[in-house]
């Protein structure tokens, strides 16, 4: 038996499974990250385990006078926050405003091919569960709370808010229901009309597109770039993304290398939505070199345009007059592997700071 990235993920992955505690092994996402050093260190980095490329900032030193410290926002970057602070010997308070933790990632219950990232969600929960971490669901901390408890330090892991395009009549589709942000769709997919057109193609909005076409949906997927994902850092995840927009991808096919070409996901490249009327979007090339509209039906229209920092919410927390430090996405909006590396950076600049 041979085995290499899971052993990157968990160095400690044997020991675990021959101690009968599978949920204590932290889960390969096979992102492949780790073989696509790009010359930054001899290690490659890892996505799930910060500490593959920060191990000389990992000493577990205990502190002689714990502090208390508050973690606002209960996604991958305020879980792995809170760990490694209560790993160090804080005492930490995980505020989550919904009923569950998971943040952004709770979206991997509904789409079959991202079941390793559910499985790396649920090991950060297990995690936090078994921890000496103090949970608040359904808690949003307000700076009187925070001050009023006597917290020395403030995580803010709130993530980011989508950005709503400036397209005439998208506000009016956003208020009645017929449009929604690519986040909100999952757990709602039958809601969801027939024909449906995503304004946004990077990372997001194609594997949405991929998503809700293995359902069935017919999907136009609009890009102002005439390239899709060219700006992708992991070479293989963009050409497993390419390949799946192009052939018909079910969870009950049986080689997922011979698929079927799709008919259900219209690529439209180079073009930028200009006004939106009715249940019709019109679209005109992103260069403007040519005088040139068209006007595309839908059903339900999906924004998958990014996302930016809330920066309502830091300056709320300020107000408590405890220092905060941003973390994930709000900072900005990034990757798993970005949330885990700063909440990790936060929680030894935190410990670092006695």
């Amino acid at each position: 038996m041979g085995m290499a990235r899971n052993f990157i993920a968990d160095p400690n992955w044997g020991i675990k499974a021959a101690q009968g505690k599978p949920e204590d092994i932290r889960p390969c996402i096979r992102c492949v990250r780790c073989l696509n050093a790009n010359g930054a260190t001899t290690l490659g980095e890892c996505t799930v385990n910060p500490h593959r490329v920060l191990y000389h900032e990992s000493v577990h030193e205990l502190p002689a006078k714990p502090k208390r410290v508050a973690v606002i926002g209960g996604g991958p970057a305020g879980m792995e926050a809170a760990l490694e602070l209560a790993r160090r010997g804080h005492s930490v308070t995980l505020f989550e405003q919904s009923d569950r933790l998971g943040g952004t990632l709770n979206f991997s219950d509904y789409v079959f091919f991202k079941d390793r990232i559910k499985k790396y969600r649920d090991y950060l929960v297990t995690q936090i569960i078994k921890s000496s971490v103090t949970v608040q669901l359904n808690m949003q901390a307000k700076p009187q709370i925070l001050a009023n408890e006597g917290y020395q330090d403030i995580i803010n892991a709130t993530g980011a808010k989508p950005v709503i395009p400036s397209i005439s009549g998208i506000r009016a589709l956003l208020n009645d229901g017929t449009a929604l942000f690519a986040r909100d769709i999952f757990g709602q997919e039958q809601h969801l009309g027939q024909s449906i057109v995503i304004i946004g193609a990077g990372a997001v909005g194609c594997e949405t597109a991929i998503h809700l076409a293995s359902l069935g949906k017919d999907v136009t997927l609009l890009e102002k770039e005439t390239e899709l994902l060219k700006d992708s850092l992991l070479v293989e995840e963009r050409e497993a993304t390419l390949f799946y927009l192009t052939h018909r991808f079910s969870p009950d096919a049986k080689d997922f290398l011979h698929l079927p070409p799709a008919d259900n996901i219209h690529l439209r490249l180079g073009y930028t939505a200009i006004e939106i009327s009715g249940q019709t979007v019109t679209i005109t090339p992103a260069d403007n070199k040519a005088d040139v509209k068209e006007t595309v039906f839908f059903d339900t229209l999906i924004l998958s345009v990014g996302s930016q920092p809330d920066a309502t919410c830091q300056q709320s927390l300020e107000k408590s007059g405890i220092p905060v430090i941003p973390i994930g996405d709000a900072i900005h909006s990034g990757s798993i592997y970005e949330a885990v590396k700063s909440g990790f950076r936060a929680a030894i600049q935190i410990h670092g700071s006695l």
